[in-house]
């Protein structure tokens, strides 16, 4: 692990950087949003305009990598982001921070692409698994980290904008300053999504889902953290709870599916997630303590995060050796149309029946995905535990993370099977033109 941290350390120093802005920033749109008086229609249009663009700039910014490097490309992108989260403090409606939201989504896709990209280049396969997991360390702990910066000024001033511009800023110091060679081009990814929806449904339709509640919850649930009556450090403490449970259940969950039919784990989570959302509603209607209120967000957070990376690892288990990092990226697509679908939707529900109808959504969703789990369990028969792949709790930033993870290993080191197609779903084995990734996403 220190060895990691020392090879490594200039590209995890801009990551923790970079993701403390990130981290920071929705919270802070969500909060201000409330306290200028903007609809949840509007937050939902801004939420889903970064999503969008996230999902776009991720494929878009490879060309962009390949033309000029990596550290030009992360200067780029830093000056593109950085100029948006300010442009928020300067001109405050709705349809401008649609704007500026979906250039902050181009932005951010460029800047993880490069940070990604470049520590797949400097990996092994001895020491992926290593560096996968501090990555996810230091990008989950800057998360939680940026949500306490917010009681740090009045969200109604442009300080906060401010410490977001100066913090994206700051993060192409370190990769600036180091003295290791750029990595060679970066590898595009094909987005086959009927060819992977094909190999597994319930995998790709679960992406949807979760990106559904999870993007619904990053775009809104911040106004109803204002909405609740929570000041500038309760709702950092709402927010970080989130992220912290779906930090401590993951590989709990995770390690679950790898002794039992991994949809079964994936049908209970997603009840229990749904269940939890229920408990959510409750606690806002009845006005309970903060600190219930944490509680049930954190619960809320454990069980729906880690449906995102059963899904990864249930496709994973009907791929052919070559193709995991191609349907991680059709993945990313799935889990991005969701995350745009999501908060559109909760928004115009809130107006109409308050902050606990969020949540309920949210369930909803989750309910809907348990029916369709049962019901895929009745079309193809489980893959027996010893036959599983090994469950990796996997990131939703770009598809070179995919790369990183160890399970990518089959993708340079074996052979390619045939793909293990649905009793009622052939899938017809790969063709050699779609053994590797073309030159253009």
């Amino acid at each position: 692990m220190i060895s990691v941290l020392v090879g490594f350390g200039a590209l995890f120093v801009s990551l923790a950087i970079l993701s403390l802005g990130n981290g920071l920033l929705p919270t802070l749109i969500a909060v201000r949003a409330a306290i200028e008086g903007f609809s949840a229609v509007e937050l939902g249009l801004i939420a889903a305009a970064y999503f969008a663009s996230f999902g776009i700039g991720c494929l878009a910014a490879v060309p962009l990598v390949r033309r000029v490097g990596h550290i030009r490309s992360f200067a780029v992108m830093a000056a593109v982001v950085a100029s948006a989260a300010t442009a928020h403090a300067l001109s405050v409606d709705p349809w401008s921070w649609i704007v500026f939201r979906a250039v902050a989504g181009l932005g951010f896709a460029g800047l993880y692409v490069v940070i990604e990209s470049w520590v797949n280049e400097l990996s092994t396969n001895e020491n992926r698994g290593r560096v996968l997991s501090v990555y996810r360390i230091v990008d989950l702990a800057a998360m939680t980290g940026g949500q306490y910066l917010l009681p740090l000024a009045d969200p109604a001033g442009f300080e906060l904008f401010s410490v977001v511009t100066i913090l994206i800023a700051l993060s192409l110091v370190p990769v600036g300053l180091t003295k290791g060679v750029q990595p060679g081009p970066v590898a595009a990814s094909r987005v086959r999504i009927l060819h992977f929806f094909k190999a597994s449904p319930l995998a790709m339709v679960g992406c949807v889902v979760v990106g559904v509640t999870l993007g619904t919850f990053w775009g809104l649930a911040g106004k109803v953290a204002v909405d609740a009556g929570l000041d500038s450090t309760g709702v950092a403490t709402f927010m970080a709870s989130a992220i912290v449970g779906g930090a401590v259940l993951q590989l709990p969950v995770g390690r679950l599916s790898d002794f039992f039919d991994r949809r079964l784990v994936l049908t209970v989570a997603s009840a229990l997630a749904g269940v939890s959302g229920l408990v959510l509603a409750a606690v806002l209607i009845l006005g309970a303590t903060d600190w219930m209120l944490f509680a049930a967000v954190g619960f809320f957070g454990g069980l729906s995060m880690p449906i995102y990376s059963l899904c990864v690892a249930h496709m994973n288990d009907h791929l052919s050796a070559g193709d995991f990092v191609e349907a991680g990226a059709a993945l990313l697509v799935a889990y991005a149309v969701g995350a745009v679908a999501g908060p559109v939707a909760a928004g115009a529900l809130l107006p109409r029946f308050g902050p606990a109808s969020l949540f309920i959504f949210t369930a909803a969703a989750h309910g809907l995905l348990v029916l369709y789990a049962l019901y895929r369990m009745t079309r193809r028969a489980p893959v027996p535990a010893e036959e599983q792949a090994d469950f990796v709790a996997t990131e939703r930033t770009t598809p070179q993370v995919f790369v990183l993870d160890p399970r990518s290993e089959a993708d340079l080191d074996q052979p390619a099977e045939e793909d293990r197609g649905d009793d009622d779903d052939t899938v017809a084995p790969a063709s050699p033109d779609d053994a590797s990734p073309p030159d253009a996403p």
